[in-house]
């Protein structure tokens, strides 16, 4: 189990990029993404994927240092605000020439610096023997239609020429249609998990495999796969069908060869797409194969010699508008693909988008996680029945639209209270925004109003993560006008101490699993209050932190009902005698998978804040 602050996946699990913006960058790329939609009832965990992202070669062994000095990493970032990160493999043709799979290009944004390194071994050390150079031009196939797809191939065309030596070598084209078979060696930095979640490797990963031929390996996907897989006559796949040695996330765009005479490495295949988890025994991984496009690949290095030029001028121009005007850009995140990830960089995430692809069971805790997610347990609320829940989104319109990423309660016309984990993770660039009167959270409504925020404010003894004084404010740029769908909720008296039942609310996960499954639609729960002597006691049974005396938690502890992933920053109310609503707690953590047994949520008691509540407002 894993604990930590309940809230947003979205800008969630290097992030999980899933979004509209990730459709152009990098999320459809990640695991279980863009064909989540195929997977049968019976199969919950068996997805076709591009394998794309961060992470090994599944039952790999490591690498010795120059052992393929054709390998390159490709890495993405957006330096100051974002560092360099592993996004892809490629295969050095010429000094100026990296083949990769299409996917990898047509995965990246258009801003922010994009480079291939030669030489690497370790990918988290700055090692003597490496070469860096930025891109000067990307070039994919022209029937590539995206995602799962036939013809994904692409070319780097490098700004610097990389200098040859004993660790930076060219690989070799095979002959055009040749029909490779036996066996062949795959490389690369990509995930070694089994099981969907991420485990991800520093030290360069290769396995030896067997090439299978296209028939048998359609048949090996299609027996675990409930859906019309199509290998393509440009498609070569390897083995074995009946183990777990595969290539994963993060190995995408990545060489597999075959040596000739053996010692010349010769490129037959680019990682493309497999079956998710890495490893599914009966299962091939599939590749392009190089020899159906060989003239493809020389054509388009032989007609782009002099292009990068200008393309070097204009992507220079671009970085700098970019550091000059932030908000207008939006930017990127660290990440393993296949995994579910602590949250450094608010926008890694973004970019990557986050998804979670297997029921993780493991003992700790977390920093905020972000994301979309529901209540688990929970029932869709009627409109209008929570006025007072908001919704707050952000972006970088018009290149990210806005998205929800965590709760909210309105306490008057212009101020919002939420956690601090959800003021702290919004990046100081980009658009956040409070979204009032919402109740399908996909849909513009027309009981909805949208207002900037202008200030934010968090408890100054707020230490980050699963901690205390978890409580944040929001103030708009404009007051929201009240109505019955857009109301306020009423605070609690100073150091009352909840009992008894309590209601929840939110757009967060809904799934008993590591997970999510998402709500379009306001989630409500009834939740009994538990007191604090009984919250610790299970969260120390869990291994988990105690909770602090400005704590509430609820239960059930029976399980099967719990605050979740997105839910963060929302609302716990109770009903007064005089029949009118109270906010009685805030979202802040919790134990995942979410309505696990014995475990509680933990909120922020507003009670214990009243004097800095009015403190802030009155002064601000």
């Amino acid at each position: 189990m894993v604990y930590k602050p309940l809230n947003f996946h979205f800008i969630s699990q290097r992030l999980t990029f899933v979004m509209a913006f990730a459709s152009v960058l990098l999320g459809l790329l990640l695991c279980n993404a863009s064909l989540g939609s195929i997977i049968p009832a019976e199969k919950p965990h068996v997805a076709l994927h591009p394998i794309f992202g961060n992470t090994r070669i599944t039952n790999g062994l490591d690498a010795f240092p120059g052992q393929f000095p054709h390998q390159v990493s490709l890495v993405w970032g957006w330096p100051p605000f974002l560092s360099m990160s592993h996004m892809c493999g490629g295969s050095i043709l010429n000094s100026e020439w990296i083949l990769t799979a299409a996917h990898c290009i047509t995965g990246l944004p258009n801003f922010g610096t994009t480079q291939i390194i030669a030489g690497k071994h370790d990918v988290t050390l700055t090692e003597s023997t490496q070469q860096t150079s930025n891109i000067a031009l990307r070039i994919t196939h022209e029937d590539y239609a995206g995602n799962v797809a036939p013809h994904d191939i692409g070319l780097f065309k490098l700004s610097t020429p990389l200098v040859l030596n004993e660790r930076v070598v060219p690989v070799r084209l095979p002959a055009p249609g040749v029909q490779h078979t036996g066996t062949a060696v795959l490389s690369g930095w990509g995930s070694t998990s089994t099981t969907g979640s991420s485990n991800m490797p520093n030290i360069l990963q290769f396995a030896i495999i067997p090439i299978v031929d296209n028939e048998a390996c359609h048949e090996s996907i299609d027996s675990v796969v409930a859906a019309d897989v199509y290998v393509d006559p440009g498609n070569i796949c390897t083995g074995p069908v009946g183990g777990a040695t595969s290539a994963c996330s993060g190995d995408s765009g990545g060489p597999l060869v075959q040596y000739i005479d053996g010692e010349t490495p010769e490129v037959i295949g680019i990682v493309s797409w497999g079956v998710t988890p890495c490893g599914v025994t009966g299962a091939a991984s599939v590749y392009v194969r190089v020899s159906h496009y060989v003239d493809w690949i020389e054509d388009k290095m032989a007609n782009n010699f002099f292009i990068f030029i200008f393309f070097i001028i204009e992507t220079v121009t671009r970085d700098n508008d970019a550091l000059k005007h932030p908000i207008n850009l939006l930017l990127p995140q660290r990440q393993s693909i296949c995994t579910k990830m602590a949250i450094k960089v608010i926008a890694l995430l973004l970019v990557l988008g986050y998804v979670a692809s297997a029921e993780l069971v493991q003992f700790g805790y977390n920093i905020p996680e972000l994301g979309l997610g529901r209540v688990v347990g929970g029932s869709d609320a009627r409109k209008g029945e929570f006025p007072h829940q908001v919704s707050l989104q952000w972006g970088v319109p018009p290149l990210q639209k806005l998205q929800h990423f965590c709760g909210g309660s309105i306490i008057n016309s212009q101020w919002i209270l939420t956690a601090a984990h959800c003021v702290t993770a919004v990046p100081s660039y980009g658009t956040l925004v409070v979204k009032a009167g919402k109740h399908v959270i996909t849909k513009t409504e027309d009981t909805e109003q949208s207002i900037n925020v202008s200030k934010t404010f968090v408890h100054k003894s707020y230490g980050g993560s699963v901690g205390p004084w978890d409580i944040g404010l929001l103030k708009l740029s404009s007051p929201l006008k009240l109505n019955k769908n857009v109301a306020t909720i009423n605070l609690p008296s100073p150091g009352s101490i909840p009992t008894g039942n309590s209601t929840l609310s939110g757009w967060g996960s809904v799934s008993k699993t590591s997970t999510s499954v998402m709500p379009s639609t306001l989630q409500q729960l009834v939740l009994p209050v538990i007191n604090e002597a009984n919250c610790k006691r299970a969260l120390t049974l869990l291994g988990a932190p105690a909770p602090h005396s400005t704590n509430v938690c609820t239960g059930p502890l029976t399980g099967g009902y719990s605050a979740c992933s997105g839910d963060s920053g929302g609302p716990l109310i109770r009903k007064r005698s005089d029949g009118k609503n109270e906010i009685i707690g805030i979202v802040s953590w919790g134990v995942v998978p979410c309505g696990s047994v014995g475990a509680p949520s933990v909120y922020t008691r507003v009670s214990a804040f009243n004097n800095w509540i009015s403190s802030i407002v009155g002064s601000n």
